[in-house]
């Protein structure tokens, strides 16, 4: 069986969006695949070596004298490739494993109790890269909702998606507000909001006559980091902190407006704002929401009539310039000009789901 789930970038919402904000998420064709294998092999993956990646071929025992335990299970090994982080390993579910791969492993191993006569597992994330950097496409949500796909095959999208938020949520140790999650169960564009424990997911259609070009920034970033920084200040400027989100919801709250409406022109003014929002709270928390490649991207941007702002926790990763689709053909070459780094993503119209192989 094969088990995938789409990435994902945030159009407007970042960091708002945890104090219940609406925000905009998109679903981008790039995927997380587990292939599960219920015989004694596993077939043949081929990834590149740059990423640390492997080909079939010699197991690592991972037992031997380390004091975590796994369940006892029916079957007793499970060989699991993970090339994303460097692991090809043999794991006896009756014994230990080391900490190293408890940490690199952290995602999968609480799902093998719900696989009891699975025998291999490999992951590939290999299309959330550019060369040997990650893009911040939200792969860990992606494998996250796969897992849980094969673990569940016939859960509808909600219990699905409250299933990978729970699993998610210890992974992250908290942190995160699960709308990447809720890109990679639902596909498409969703509108995302919290109140309090409970998620909204709202399926919205994408406006005809808007076009989403991708931009790498050119460095990957460290969005838990970001994160933590982020309640770091919220929590010794309480007063700055409240202001500068309640901006950021009301631009927030206008683009999901809009942007259902399908008002294009008003659509872009609102992420014109929703940047200038998040460079605030960068400013604010001393913490560079906004690189200079960025903000490079966004002057070209601009120069031919297209918004642009990060995606995400920003530092690095990727950004989106947004533009009315007659004008796409002009910001691909401008920004192709200013030696930008363009990446091809479209819009993943599904979700989760299961094959067979």
């Amino acid at each position: 069986m094969v088990a995938s789930a789409p990435g994902k970038l945030v159009l407007i919402g970042e960091y708002a969006v945890l104090e219940g904000a609406p925000s905009l998420v998109a679903a981008v064709d790039r995927y997380a695949r587990v292939v599960a294998s219920r015989g004694h092999s596993l077939a043949h993956a081929r990834e590149n070596d740059a990423r640390g990646n492997f080909n079939a071929g010699g197991d690592v025992n991972a037992t031997a004298n380390d004091d975590a335990r796994l369940p006892t299970m029916p079957i007793h090994t499970v060989r699991i490739r993970a090339p994303e982080v460097g692991v090809d390993a043999t794991i006896d579910r009756g014994g230990s494993i080391s900490a190293d791969l408890q940490k690199r492993l952290a995602l999968v191993l609480p799902k093998l109790a719900e696989l009891p006569d699975v025998t291999g597992l490999v992951i590939d994330t290999s299309g959330f890269y550019l060369g040997a950097d990650k893009m911040g496409l939200g792969s860990s949500a992606a494998v996250t909702v796969a897992l849980a796909k094969l673990a569940s095959p016939r859960a509808n999208a909600d219990d699905l998606f409250e299933t990978a938020r729970a699993d998610h949520k210890n992974f992250q140790n908290g942190m995160g507000s699960g709308i990447d999650l809720a890109a990679s169960v639902n596909g498409g564009v969703v509108l995302y909001r919290l109140d309090g424990d409970r998620a909204y997911r709202k399926p919205v259609r994408w406006p005809q006559g808007l076009s989403m070009i991708a931009v790498w920034s050119g460095a990957p970033a460290d969005t838990r980091e970001f994160l933590k920084n982020v309640a770091q200040f919220a929590a010794s400027e309480p007063s700055t902190y409240t202001q500068l989100m309640q901006k950021c919801t009301h631009i927030a709250t206008d683009a999901c407006a809009v942007f259902e409406r399908g008002d294009v022109a008003a659509f872009l003014e609102t992420i014109d704002a929703y940047a200038a929002a998040l460079a605030n709270l960068g400013r604010a928390a001393r913490i560079p929401i906004i690189t200079p490649e960025h903000e490079h991207a966004a002057a070209i941007a601009r120069s031919v009539g297209a918004r642009y702002k990060s995606a995400g926790a920003g530092g690095g990763d990727l950004g989106t310039a947004l533009c009315r689709t007659e004008d796409e053909t002009a910001v691909l070459e401008a920004l192709s000009a200013a030696n930008c780094t363009v990446v091809p993503l479209g819009l993943a119209e599904f979700g989760a789901r299961l094959d067979q192989i």
